[in-house]
């Protein structure tokens, strides 16, 4: 028998350990199974290695914790038994055993990391034979090893288990124990890896990210409301441009517009923006003509319309009331009767072409072409004598004084070509030039108040339209300036439209 360390009694030369009631376990069940085997914790292995060595208890026995337990301060050990063989044949009969006594701290000392990473860890050791201890790793070095169950059951989640010691088998007579390590982290072990950088990170990014949610709400706030003001002046010019330009011209003015709005800013080191340009061109103060393109070689804008009728009125009476009244009041007038011209020029689909002072100014047959442009100018002008007779009568009246029911509208209509373009400049306007024109004037100078004066070519339209019973002849020619004697028409102060058309030979 040998033994190590060197015995200090040689009596325990001749020891039985049979006789010892947990060695004969152990002895049996490493016969039975043929396996190494590990026996529970054993307190009483004292007496037998009071032979072998000093068991007075080391630093690390010493600093078993308070846990108001008996066995707190009990040095633990376990002995493990290994089969020496007879020879080196497979299933040869055990001739005797290596016995190894196992301090759990020590143990646990060299198994687990050193106490840098490990420290803290606290490991219960459960058997299924029923007994169980708990061994705690602390950083100082002052580990302790206790019966029962003492890790923090606040990390029961952390839980990491192993087997040790076991061995597939069934269990025979001898009930050979198994053991299982649960391994535990502790507040002491939290604490080394617990930072609140990763919260701080988050702080820190979720910070960033409202503030770019932030800057972005207000530049997209920013933004509609830049885009919502460009696109009221943008509606609001092209209000204006729709007023001063018919459709398609318009569309021209404004593409030319912004055609030369895109080559002054790759001409220019400070560009200015299309909208601006654009902007500037329908500004009620002026155009400036050198941003629009005047002398680069830009064709006009402008068209040939070989049938149109025009209607040029006039209030009568006009100065005479005026001189009595203050801005407003006159203001008041022409805004009352001119909305509701433009009213009915809309209805009529009459092309509004200016006003000038009390003079009303409209063309049918541009800028769509229409081949009764007659007929609805007619009707037009129809509509805006009696809603001239409306106005003044009764709503205007009462506000501006008695003697604005004595206004009256003449009117004078003909009928021809004209030619229609923007007459470019420092004021870019529509205008209507051509012979029509002059003699469309002259048939309003001659008429009389409350009447629509008809040129023999505007008459002649309407009788190959079979509306002769809409005309009249006047009695007397008219002597028209630079025109000479006229025979001219009246068109009837109530028109029929349901009435049958007459034959032409009837219509004088």
């Amino acid at each position: 028998m040998q033994y190590g360390p060197r015995p200090v009694n040689g009596s325990l030369a001749l020891t039985d350990l049979l006789t010892h009631p947990i060695f004969k376990k152990e002895i049996v069940a490493s016969l039975e199974y043929n396996v190494p085997v590990i026996s529970e914790v054993e307190p009483t292995l004292d007496h037998l290695l009071q032979y072998v060595q000093d068991i007075a208890p080391s630093a690390a026995d010493k600093a078993t914790p308070d846990l108001s337990s008996e066995t707190s301060q009990q040095i633990l050990r376990s002995f493990t038994l290994d089969a020496v063989r007879n020879d080196f044949v497979e299933d040869s009969p055990t001739i005797g055993f290596v016995v190894s006594v196992v301090p759990w701290n020590i143990f646990f000392a060299h198994a687990l990391p050193n106490p840098s990473a490990a420290g803290g860890m606290t490991v219960t050791v459960r058997s299924d034979c029923g007994s169980v201890f708990t061994y705690r790793y602390n950083d100082d070095g002052n580990d302790w090893v206790a019966m029962g169950d003492h890790h923090d059951a606040d990390y029961n989640d952390l839980l990491e288990q192993f087997r040790f010691f076991w061995k597939d088998h069934p269990k025979g007579v001898s009930r050979h124990c198994h053991f299982d390590l649960h391994m535990y982290p502790s507040d002491e072990f939290s604490q080394k890896y617990f930072t609140k950088k990763p919260i701080f990170y988050a702080a820190g990014v979720i910070t960033i990210f409202i503030l770019l949610a932030a800057g972005f709400y207000i530049y997209n706030v920013y933004s509609l409301r830049e885009k919502r003001r460009v696109m009221e002046k943008f509606a609001r010019a092209e209000t204006v441009l729709k007023s001063l330009f018919p459709g398609h011209v318009g569309e021209q003015v404004m593409q030319e517009a912004l055609e030369n709005a895109e080559q002054g800013r790759s001409s220019t080191s400070a560009p200015q923006s299309s909208k601006n340009r654009l902007g500037k061109f329908l500004d009620k103060d002026g155009f400036d003509e050198k941003s629009y393109g005047k002398g680069e070689n830009k064709a006009p804008i402008a068209d040939l319309y070989s049938e149109t009728t025009v209607m040029i009125a006039d209030i009568v009476g006009f100065t005479k009331w005026s001189s009595t009244r203050d801005p407003s009041q006159v203001f008041t007038l022409l805004e009352s009767i001119y909305g509701a011209f433009d009213k009915e020029a809309k209805r009529f689909k009459v092309f509004k072409v200016e006003t000038i002072g009390d003079s009303y100014v409209a063309v049918s047959g541009l800028p769509e072409r229409r081949k009764d442009h007659h007929i609805s100018i007619a009707r037009f002008a129809h509509s805006c004598l009696e809603t001239m007779s409306t106005l003044c009568q009764n709503q205007l009246r009462d506000e501006l004084g008695d003697d604005t029911a004595t206004l009256g509208l003449r009117v004078g209509l003909h009928s021809g070509a004209v030619t229609a373009g923007v007459l470019r400049g420092e004021r870019a306007r529509f205008q209507l030039f051509g012979d029509t024109i002059n003699t469309a004037a002259r048939m309003e100078s001659t008429s009389k108040p409350n009447r629509i004066q008809l040129s023999q070519e505007t008459a002649d339209l309407l009788i190959q339209a079979n509306k002769c019973h809409w005309i009249i002849a006047r009695q007397q020619r008219v002597d028209a300036k630079g025109k000479g004697e006229l025979q001219t028409y009246w068109l009837a102060r109530s028109l029929d439209f349901e009435a049958p058309p007459k034959p032409v030979s009837q219509a004088f």
